[in-house]
């Protein structure tokens, strides 16, 4: 879901315009938040995710579901990889920000100083 291309988001949308820039920004709101809708409805009533993934993975398998059954590994790396997910979520954040800090910094100094 995030990699290095985020990264980039900020020069992209310089490079696009702002008419352009704002149409992507709106089409990719509307693409996570259906994507959100789709994990909201899959997990129900489960509040911590691991029923959900005890379901697909661990020792309550279906037959129609299309999912190899994994047993324990399968119910511990699910649950990790979504801890996991945040955590890249965490440091993309962080990137951006300390890319955006000496900019600000000296955007900011020269507003003061007057120069």
């Amino acid at each position: 879901m995030i990699g290095s291309a985020v990264v980039s988001l900020p020069w992209a949308f310089q490079q696009a315009g702002l008419f352009l820039g704002c149409s992507i920004s709106f089409s990719s709101f509307v693409v996570s938040y259906y994507t959100c809708h789709l994990i909201i409805h899959c997990a129900r009533k489960d509040s911590d995710f691991s029923d959900t993934v005890r379901r697909y993975y661990g020792k309550y398998f279906s037959p129609p579901l299309t999912v190899a059954h994994t047993g324990t590994f399968g119910f511990y790396s699910g649950a990790l990889m979504s801890a996991f997910l945040l955590y890249g979520v965490l440091i993309v954040y962080f990137v951006i920000q300390t890319q955006l800090l000496y900019p600000l910094t000296l955007a900011v100094y020269a507003w003061t100083s007057g120069n």
